[in-house]
């Protein structure tokens, strides 16, 4: 319960490592925005975390560009 009350952003959660962490954090009571630029596989990822009734939000982006 180390991060309840507080937010987690992760980039590039899609999946692998990203993916990992976001589970952890919000395993620890955090609200966990994942960010990626795959938003097919972001969807996924955000489904597959709020199926274990875990807080979590998806957003596409693509944090290397300043435009988007």
């Amino acid at each position: 319960m180390r991060f309840e009350n507080k937010v987690i952003l992760i980039t590039g959660a899609a999946r692998g490592i990203g993916l990992s962490a976001a589970e952890l954090f919000a395993k620890e009571r955090g609200m966990v925005v994942l960010t990626d630029t795959d938003s097919e596989k972001l969807s996924d990822s955000v489904n597959k975390l709020r199926s274990q009734d875990l807080k979590v939000e998806g957003v596409s982006l693509n944090v290397t560009n300043r435009r988007e």
